[in-house]
């Protein structure tokens, strides 16, 4: 889950504040306007939605954000998301890529794994690639 995450990150920054702060907010259409370039998931929740017949715009998130050390991307939300959509709990999970100023990807976190983030990354990351997102329903 989110927190699971979040704590694994926080441990690699024992020098500054966790990586990743857990339980940050956000509403639904800004988790789905993160994930338009997969319009198949998208769809996937739109349709969750209307079968739990919720209104969108009341719907509210939780998403990793990360912390102050992160140079140029902190306060940035990445994967996972968890959604309370009606009475089902959804997590999208997926592979989150940092990417330097000329777009190399320089650290991956899939699956929990991020034991390629370092200082060095917190430095020189200048954006964030979410890919591969899948649903989870709990």
């Amino acid at each position: 889950r989110l927190g699971g995450l979040a704590a694994v990150l926080g441990d690699l920054a024992v020098w500054a504040r966790p990586a990743l702060w857990p339980g940050g907010s956000l509403p639904f259409d800004e988790v789905t306007a993160l994930l338009r370039g997969h319009p198949e998931l998208v769809y996937r929740l739109d349709a969750l939605v209307a079968q739990e017949k919720v209104d969108p715009a009341e719907l509210v998130c939780i998403g990793i954000r990360l912390g102050n050390q992160w140079r140029h991307l902190g306060g940035q939300r990445v994967l996972p998301f968890e959604c309370e959509i009606g009475s089902r709990t959804v997590v999208i999970e997926g592979v989150v890529e940092f990417l330097d100023s000329r777009g190399r990807v320089i650290a991956t976190v899939a699956d929990g794994d991020d034991s390629q983030i370092t200082k060095a990354v917190f430095r020189n990351a200048k954006e964030v690639r979410m890919s591969e997102p899948r649903l989870k329903m709990e």
